[in-house]
This record gives C-alpha cells, sequence and structure tokens, in this order.
C-alpha cells in the first residue's frame, strides 16, 4: 500500500506558531494543526509547503529546510515537516479547511485542547535555545 505523501509548514513569529482548527469536514475535525495537505503528483515537498501556505492562509512564503517526517493516521500516510519563512503577506482564512487560525507559543500548545502531542517537540525543535 503506497501512503499519501503529506506537507506540513512550520510557521513561526517571535516564538510563536500558526495553527490552525481543522474544519468540520477535515480528518481530526477540531483539532490544532499546521498549516498542511497532500504533495501533488509532479511537486517537491518544498513546493508543496508553499503552496499550501498561499491556499490555506494567504502568506507567500519561501520553504527553508526539512526537520523530521513521520507516520500519521494509523501509518496511511507519511507527513514532511518543513520550515519555512513568510516573504509577504498576514494570514487570514483563505480557504474551508480551518474555522480559526492562532499564533501559539510551545507552553500555550501544552495548555490547550486538541493539540496532537506528538506535534510540539517538532514545533520546539526549530525555536533557538534561550540563554
Amino acid at each position: 500500500m503506497n501512503k499519501v505523501q503529506v506537507v506540513a509548514a512550520i510557521i513561526v513569529n517571535n516564538r510563536r506558531f500558526l495553527l490552525g482548527k481543522r474544519a468540520p469536514h477535515k480528518t481530526a475535525p477540531g483539532w490544532w494543526s499546521p498549516v498542511s495537505g497532500r504533495i501533488e503528483l509532479g511537486e517537491t515537498e518544498s513546493e508543496a509547503a508553499e503552496r499550501e501556505c498561499q491556499e490555506e492562509v494567504g502568506l507567500t512564503v519561501r520553504a527553508v529546510r526539512k526537520i523530521t517526517e513521520m507516520d500519521i493516521n494509523e501509518g496511511k500516510a507519511r507527513l514532511h515537516w518543513w520550515l519555512v519563512d513568510v516573504v509577504s503577506g498576514e494570514a487570514w482564512l483563505k480557504n474551508d479547511e480551518h474555522t480559526e487560525l492562532r499564533w501559539m507559543t510551545i507552553e500555550e500548545m501544552g495548555r490547550t485542547e486538541n493539540v496532537f502531542t506528538e506535534d510540539i517537540p517538532v514545533f520546539a525543535s526549530v525555536l533557538p535555545k534561550e540563554d
């Protein structure tokens, strides 16, 4: 069985990460997650991360580097995490993928219901160490 290939974009500003509350018609409705989506045929992972940010939240981004990858949905999909830099735009609900957007710190993620706990260390891994 071929796994569905999915990309997640890590968007960070001032130690806060952009998460969207997944819409009722999506897998894991009501859960907070990064901008994400399937990698289209002929598209690279970095291209998919950049496209998904534009389609879902109206941000023009540049993919910086791949952070990690992991199986999700009981092994049916492979999620590729990419750190991206915002080139231009302000995040807004551009389509029906999410019902709400929120900038959260790692600490806020830990206190928020319906945040995937396995995502938190991935987000934390891109932050510079504090003195």
